[in-house]
């Protein structure tokens, strides 16, 4: 008897508890939803659902920015200082706590971006931060990051969201890889509402790229290369150990990124030095050597490909001219 009255007791325990676990339905709908242990110095995000007051999580929101070449949003940002180009593309950030910081936000920035206009499927800021009025604030805080892209083909998520030495980092990503993409100029919002509890305790803010995205599953086609680092010493080896067949192949000098400049995207850059037009563009870095490697190919098995090597500044130091078929992509190979 005393059993069956403890197993009742237990199931009783465990719907309780699951009625306290509900999320309140007047919150958004969550597009990415993770959990951040408080107790933790060094830490990161990972999956999960709501819970007590010790734990944060954030929900992911994407509006339409549209482009623009003014550099307000950088002077003014949380990360200025880290903007200068280097191998981890720094990208501006922002804090808004209420609804009139977000009200001062839209009236600095309305004649450079467009808060009203919608880009396809992904929402306009007006659209996106309509229900951030005084009571969403006492529940969330927000940081979003601005992100500038060559195509308006190109969509972008937060692949983690990290804290370390009490700087909270967003990290975005590309989540997919278009191979026919327009020609426009574009610009992007990442949004992340987060738990008041977790942004107060960070006393600085940043937001990088990152090359590779945790849902990210690209399309099989010649030429690809799994995203990720690349060894710019394996390539300087690969130099010295040159062939004559091979030398043809690589142009060591007479480049047109020859003076630093910073701010500059790398695949912007690395395009002036192309000699034809390339449907399909990869890009890597080498953190330690501060270097970088973009790369311009055909989605054709006999098609050109093309890579440009760049340092932090973006100085051209390398490029290689190839086959998609016969090259190996770990350095010279051919």
């Amino acid at each position: 008897m005393r059993m069956k009255i403890l197993s009742l007791f237990c199931i009783v325990l465990l719907i309780l508890m699951a009625g306290c676990s509900k999320i309140d339905a007047s919150d958004p709908e969550p597009i990415v939803e993770d959990v951040y242990d408080l107790s933790s110095g060094n830490a990161e995000l990972g999956d999960g659902d709501r819970q007590e007051e010790s734990i944060g999580w954030y929900t992911v929101k994407v509006a339409y920015a549209n482009w623009s070449e003014d550099d307000q949003i950088i002077k003014s940002c949380l990360n200025s200082e880290t903007m200068a180009i280097s191998s981890s593309r720094h990208l501006p950030i922002y804090k808004i706590e209420t609804r009139s910081e977000l009200d001062k936000f839209i009236e600095v920035f309305k004649d450079i971006f467009t808060f009203n206009q919608s880009y396809n499927e992904v929402p306009s800021f007006s659209e996106v931060t309509a229900s951030y009025d005084d009571d969403f604030f006492t529940k969330h805080s927000t940081v979003m990051a601005y992100v500038s892209a060559s195509s308006g083909s190109y969509r972008y998520g937060v692949e983690s969201v990290t804290m370390i030495d009490s700087t909270l980092c967003l990290n975005i990503y590309q989540i997919n890889d278009p191979e026919v993409y327009t020609a426009d100029m574009a610009g992007w919002f990442i949004i992340a509402e987060l738990n008041p509890a977790v942004v107060g305790q960070c006393a600085s803010f940043d937001a990088k790229m990152v090359q590779a995205g945790k849902d990210y599953k690209p399309d099989s086609f010649p030429g690809f290369l799994e995203y990720g680092s690349f060894s710019w010493k394996q390539v300087e080896k690969a130099l010295s150990e040159i062939d004559e067949k091979s030398i043809e192949h690589i142009k060591t000098e007479g480049f047109v990124n020859t003076d630093p400049i910073a701010l500059a995207d790398p695949v912007e850059r690395a395009k002036a030095e192309v000699t034809i037009e390339y449907p399909l563009i990869q890009y890597f870095c080498d953190s330690e050597e501060d270097m970088w490697m973009v790369r311009f190919f055909s989605s054709e098995e006999e098609g050109p490909l093309e890579e440009v090597y760049m340092d932090g500044q973006g100085i051209t130091k390398l490029i290689i001219y190839a086959n998609v078929a016969r090259y190996d992509g770990t350095g010279l190979g051919y």
